[in-house]
C-alpha cells in the first residue's frame, strides 16, 4: 500500500490548468448522462476496477502502482474512455527520494470499419520530498487501422504542456508503427517515433527513434521479444554562443516474460547499447541485465 498525496498553491495552479481540467470535468460528466443506465452512477464511469502493481529491487528502488480503467458504451460506434493511473516510488540509492505521481485522461473512442480512433484529453501531477511540483497538460490523439487480418498500423500524436515552480516548455510527438502477424505465435513490429521540446531560456530539443522487433507468445505462458533501435537526438539552447549537443544511440535487446501462477510473473532483459555523442572523442558501449519477480493484483 501506499499514498499520494497532492500539493497545490495558487502559484502552481495556473488559471490554464483550472481551465484544463474543469474541461475535463465537464466531459466526463457529459457523457455519465448518456451512460447513466450502464454507469450506474458517475464514481463507475470515473473510476474501473483497479489492477495493481509491485516491484521491488534492494538497494535501489520500491514501486507500486494501482491502475484503472473504464469503458463506456454511448452508443454502437462510440464509446467513452476514462484511465487513472497512481503510482508512488522510493529510491534508495545514494539519496533516498520519495516521488508520487497522478495521472488521469478521458475521451471519447469511436469506431468506424477498420479504423479505430481515441481523443483522451490528459492531465497529470508529480511531487517528491524535495518539494519539486510539476504538472501536464495535453492531448494524445491515436489512429488504429487494420490492414487484413494480419496487418494494422498505428499513428500516435501527443501534444502536453509541462509546467514546475520554475520553468514550463512544451513537448509534441508523432510515431508510426506496423505490425505483421506472421503466425499466431509469432509476429514482427516497425515503426518510428519523432519528438520536439522547447521550453523556458530558449531550449530546444529533438529527437527521432526507428525500431523492429520480432514477438513470440509460446505455450506454457513464455512470451520473447527481440528488438533492436536506432536513435538521434538533438538539445542544447537556441542561440549562436552554443552548439546543440547531438547524440546517436543503437541498441539491441532480448527480453522474456514467464506467467506463473496466482497473478505472480517473471520477467528478463538483456541489452548492449552503444552511445556516440558530439562532445565525446569516443563512443560507450554499455551491456545490462536485469530478472524482475513481480506481481499484479
Amino acid at each position: 500500500m501506499f499514498s499520494v498525496t497532492m500539493l497545490a498553491s495558487p502559484a502552481f495552479l495556473s488559471r490554464k490548468t483550472a481551465f484544463f481540467i474543469a474541461g475535463l470535468l465537464v466531459a466526463g460528466l457529459h457523457a455519465s448522462s448518456h451512460a447513466a443506465e450502464l454507469a450506474g452512477s458517475p464514481y463507475s464511469l470515473l473510476f474501473g476496477p483497479f489492477s495493481g502493481s509491485s516491484l521491488f529491487i534492494p538497494g535501489e528502488i520500491r514501486e507500486n502502482r494501482l491502475y484503472s480503467e473504464r469503458k463506456i458504451q454511448l452508443q454502437p460506434g462510440l464509446n467513452w474512455l476514462t484511465s487513472t493511473d497512481l503510482s508512488g516510488a522510493r529510491h534508495g540509492q545514494l539519496i533516498p527520494l520519495r516521488s508520487q505521481q497522478f495521472e488521469w485522461s478521458t475521451g471519447p473512442q469511436i469506431k468506424l470499419g477498420k479504423a479505430e480512433m481515441a481523443f483522451p484529453l490528459i492531465s497529470g501531477r508529480e511531487s517528491n520530498d524535495l518539494n519539486m511540483l510539476s504538472s501536464w497538460n495535453g492531448s494524445s490523439p491515436t489512429l488504429l487501422y487494420k490492414l487484413s487480418a494480419k496487418d494494422k498500423i498505428r499513428i500516435t500524436g501527443s501534444y502536453k504542456v509541462h509546467n514546475n515552480l520554475t520553468s514550463s516548455s512544451t513537448k509534441k510527438s508523432a510515431s508510426l508503427s506496423w505490425r505483421h502477424a506472421l503466425t499466431d505465435s509469432w509476429a514482427i513490429k516497425t515503426g518510428m517515433t519523432q519528438n520536439w521540446e522547447s521550453g523556458s531560456n530558449n531550449y530546444l530539443g529533438s529527437s527521432v527513434e526507428t525500431y523492429a522487433s520480432v514477438q513470440a507468445s509460446l505455450p506454457h505462458g513464455w512470451r520473447w521479444n527481440i528488438s533492436g533501435s536506432w536513435s538521434e537526438s538533438k538539445n542544447g539552447l537556441s542561440n549562436l554562443l552554443n552548439t546543440p549537443q547531438q547524440n546517436h544511440v543503437a541498441e539491441l535487446s532480448l527480453s522474456t516474460k514467464y506467467e506463473l501462477y496466482d497473478g505472480w510473473r517473471i520477467s528478463g532483459t538483456l541489452s548492449a547499447s552503444q552511445t556516440s555523442r558530439s562532445d565525446a572523442d569516443r563512443a560507450m558501449m554499455e551491456q545490462s541485465s536485469k530478472i524482475k519477480f513481480y506481481k499484479e493484483f
